[in-house]
């Protein structure tokens, strides 16, 4: 009995689209036109290929079956799929820490600190301090058991980033910090939290620049250029009879017509501008504002006294660097 359904009906009613159904009607039709009366439907070679090859296509290429094991597939991303560890998070150091203080830690929770500080408060369990030394600012607060650092101290700080928080002034203001757990907060020199905190991004060049007066030795051992600074380190070895020292207080570099005065905040100066007394060598670095590097060359000069009081000091320790 032949189907009473058309071609595009027997498709959709088995798999939803149009497949062999087209053969197998055309099949009918013939075997009705030549009395073929038997139960067994046979077609001719030619339909028996072309029904294989439909059936093959229609249902190897369904839209409707599975993707082939192991085949790639696309999802629309989620934020809560992101399953990213924190340990792939970036380390947080000094450098671009005012972004990460502006803000409040966002997206850098579980990531690994490892910062140069100044402690201005030791609250009980925990210290607040500057990220930025020299400036005094990007204030953070630390919890470490293990710290023993007190006010003023300058420290290296390993731990956790936690995320953000605020506190109370006595005067009634509210200050911002980045939050840490600390894993160890270490005392560190002022030149060695300076150099982390503001490392020479600009690049070093080493002077090796020597002068002797009375005694008193001066050597410019380096300069090199932070993003805002140009540093000057320094060392001083007094070979007199008296005590000696530098006057850096006042200390300019001088390129071209612009002369360039020592950072406001930086106090890097005090250790060479104190008496170092006979015998004694004291290194120091000396922070002033950004001098060019293009230009090469750069002068500066350092007023100083004895306690001999029989030295003439009125002649400078000058110096012309090049680089």
């Amino acid at each position: 009995m032949v189907s009473r359904w058309g071609p595009e009906e027997i498709g959709s009613r088995s798999s939803g689209k149009a497949g062999p159904a087209p053969l197998i009607y055309l099949s009918l039709l013939w075997a009705r036109a030549t009395r073929i009366k038997r139960a067994v439907l046979v077609l001719p070679p030619v339909l028996v290929a072309g029904v294989a090859a439909a059936l093959a296509i229609s249902l190897g290429g369904s839209g409707d079956s599975d993707p082939t094991p192991g085949a790639a597939t696309t999802e629309p991303y989620s934020a809560a799929q992101d399953t990213t560890p924190p340990g792939d998070l970036p380390t947080v150091t000094n450098v671009g820490f005012s972004d990460v203080w502006n803000s409040g830690g966002a997206g850098l929770t579980g990531a690994r600190v490892r910062i140069a500080a100044r402690v201005y408060q030791d609250t009980g369990d925990s210290i607040l301090a500057y990220a930025d030394p020299a400036q005094d600012e990007l204030p953070v607060q630390v919890f470490s058991p293990s710290s023993v650092a007190g006010e003023n101290d300058y420290v290296l700080i390993s731990g956790t980033l936690t995320g953000s928080d605020s506190y109370k002034t006595v005067g009634g203001g509210q200050v911002d910090v980045i939050t840490i757990a600390g894993d160890k907060v270490a005392v560190i020199t002022e030149a060695r939290a300076n150099e982390i905190a503001n490392p020479p991004v600009g690049g070093k060049k080493k002077l090796n620049l020597t002068q002797t007066q009375a005694g008193l030795t001066v050597t410019l051992k380096s300069v090199s250029w932070t993003e805002k600074a140009t540093r000057l380190d320094i060392e001083i070895t007094n070979g007199g009879t008296a005590s000696a020292s530098l006057l850096t207080f006042d200390a300019k570099i001088q390129q071209g017509a612009r002369q360039f005065s020592l950072d406001d905040q930086a106090s890097g100066s005090s250790a060479l501008s104190d008496d170092i007394k006979a015998g004694v060598t004291e290194k120091g670095t000396l922070t002033f504002k950004r001098i060019s590097r293009k230009r090469g060359a750069a002068y500066v000069s350092f007023d100083w006294t004895s306690n001999n009081y029989d030295i003439d000091t009125s002649r400078p320790f000058e110096f012309t660097m090049s680089w």
